[in-house]
């Protein structure tokens, strides 16, 4: 027998239940927060991250992706 899963709707729920839990029990000083570093100029990796940044701003976290400063390598 089959049985379908609603991927879609389960990581919704599991979505709005993380950002339930952060707004009942951190301030937006205190809350987790996800850390991210993009080397390179690959343009894969640079929506990845910026999937990932989004998702963590939605969800009331912490965005820790530091500003390019300086430029790695050749």
């Amino acid at each position: 027998m089959t049985r379908w899963i609603d991927g879609t709707g389960a990581a919704r729920r599991i979505r709005e239940r993380v950002a339930r839990e952060i707004t009942m029990s951190f301030t937006p000083d205190t809350a987790p927060g996800l850390a991210t570093v993009l080397v390179g100029q690959d343009p894969a990796s640079a929506v990845y991250v910026a999937s990932k940044r989004r998702t963590v701003r939605t969800l009331g976290m912490r965005d820790l992706h530091p500003p390019h400063t300086r430029r790695i390598g050749r």
